[in-house]
């Protein structure tokens, strides 16, 4: 029977499961990590190539980290590369996309559950992790981030405000920098 090894990031583990591209059996638990011995909630997690990953998620103190692990196709290991603590305040709701070969967006909230958007570089075997621009998008708040590609220079974020109404903001982008900011 052929398996595909499926990861599922629970709290501050990362778990690696075979399951069947037949039947989609879950069949055993392949690989365990333990990427943070304090605390991991708010995992948000991006393939940067065919076996490096980076996970945006929120450890000890309620600060931000992202982090890069190597896991071979066959998931038969999980290895910790580079880490980077972002945000010493707060980050969570995090939501983390690619948008080039080494670029990367994170949505969070972050200080009094405001809206932040960040850029990072991240190389692609994951042992350089840069943050390359900050953006408080909204000052009242940036709950249940979720960010797509649009195009090359358009990103659309999805947040929930305090009285839980839904937003949606509009990223325009320009070399790696965001520019502009609008909610619609």
């Amino acid at each position: 029977m052929r398996y595909y090894n499926y990861g599922i990031i629970i709290m501050k583990k990362i778990l690696i499961w075979s399951i069947s591209v037949f039947t989609y059996a879950i069949s055993q638990q392949v690989s365990v990590l333990e990427h943070d011995t304090n605390t991991g909630s708010y995992n948000s997690i991006v393939q940067v190539d065919s076996d490096t990953y980076a996970l945006a998620y929120t450890g000890d103190g309620d600060d931000g980290f992202i982090t890069t692990f190597t896991i071979p196709s066959d998931g038969s290991s999980i290895t910790k590369v580079a880490t980077l603590e972002h945000d010493t305040d707060k980050a969570k709701y995090n939501c983390i996309i690619q948008v080039d070969s080494d670029t990367y967006v994170l949505a969070y909230a972050g200080e009094g559950n405001d809206g932040y958007i960040k850029t990072f570089t991240i190389s692609s075997n994951g042992s350089t992790i840069t943050q390359v621009a900050s953006l408080e998008h909204d000052n009242v708040t940036g709950y249940y981030n979720s960010i797509v590609n649009i195009n090359y220079s358009n990103r659309l974020c999805s947040i929930a405000t305090r009285s839980w109404n839904c937003n949606i903001n509009w990223l325009k982008w320009n070399n790696c920098f965001m520019v502009g900011w609008c909610k619609y």
